[in-house]
């Protein structure tokens, strides 16, 4: 989790409205797959823009698996999800990033994050 605090200190320092910086925050936190990219070696992007996944079979399952507890499908190891930013944005609008919180907090509980 540590390239998601920095990319979450690096968002800060952008002006945004608190709901904003607060889905951006529980994304990072719950979809971190997303954001391997950033910090990709030169050749982890090169085989990311061949359209291979870089990422470790283990960890591609273990990921997928958590996506799919969450709903939503198989990550592809490309650009952020729109379906799961969505989710995030919709449910703090809707006043729940508490469940947010709580459903990060489970899933990492179970050793989802590991």
């Amino acid at each position: 989790m540590g390239n998601a605090r920095k990319w979450r200190k690096m968002m800060a320092m952008q002006k945004e409205d608190p709901a904003a910086t607060l889905a951006r925050s529980l994304h990072i936190d719950i979809f971190p797959e997303e954001y391997d990219c950033i910090l990709d070696s030169i050749a982890d992007a090169y085989e990311r823009s061949k359209g291979i996944n870089p990422m470790s079979s283990e960890y591609i399952e273990r990921v997928n698996k958590r996506r799919a507890k969450l709903g939503f499908g198989p990550y592809l190891g490309g650009a952020l999800d729109d379906s799961t930013q969505g989710w995030v944005k919709e449910n703090v609008r809707a006043g729940d990033a508490q469940r947010l919180i709580d459903i990060w907090n489970s899933l990492r509980d179970d050793g989802d994050y590991s």
